[in-house]
Order: C-alpha cells, then structure tokens, then sequence
C-alpha cells in the first residue's frame, strides 16, 4: 500500500492542508482496503468535501483518520454530492417559470 501517495491525493483533495501519514492512517487504510476499492474511497473523500456541513465549518473535521472511520467512508460513499444553486441558475429559473 503506497500511503504517501494516499495523504498526498487526500491533501489535494483538501487543499494542501498538510496531513502525514501516521500509524493510525497506516492502520486504518489497511483495513478499509480490505472492504472497499480505492475507488470507492477517493469518491468518498470527494463527496465529503462537497458536503455542506464540513464546507461551512471550514473542513474543521475532515481528516484522513476521520475519513477512514468505516461508518463515515460509507455514509460519504453512498451520498450524492450536493450542488448548491448558483445566481445563474436562479435567474434562469425565472425564465422558465413564465
């Protein structure tokens, strides 16, 4: 397992927060890869940082250690990302209501 480059991605992915590999990541990403792809584990790190909740609390909680938590990989695993309307996409819809 290349755990470097599994933080390097999972930094990427949250902006270069700095995050190292450790022994809990070691650990847990060990077990996880025994469940699930690393397929499916990047899609859960990208829906989590498209969630709401971590977006509006500045991604305070969203660490590698959190992220392979197996309730969290699956909760982010099989939720949509959520797409928040743009001021285009309201305005277009004024249109479309007449």
């Amino acid at each position: 397992i290349d755990f470097k480059a599994f933080i390097d991605l999972f930094n990427k992915i949250a902006g270069n927060r700095g995050f190292r590999v450790t022994k809990l990541v070691k650990e847990k990403l060990t077990a996880r890869l025994k469940d699930y792809s690393k397929k499916e584990i990047l899609k859960a790190i990208e829906n989590a940082h498209l969630d709401p909740y971590h977006i509006e609390n500045n991604f305070k909680h969203l660490t590698p250690e959190f992220m392979l938590r197996p309730d969290k990989l699956e909760k982010f695993l099989n939720q949509s990302p959520v797409i928040k309307p743009t001021k285009a996409d309201k305005f277009d819809k004024l249109f479309d209501e007449k």
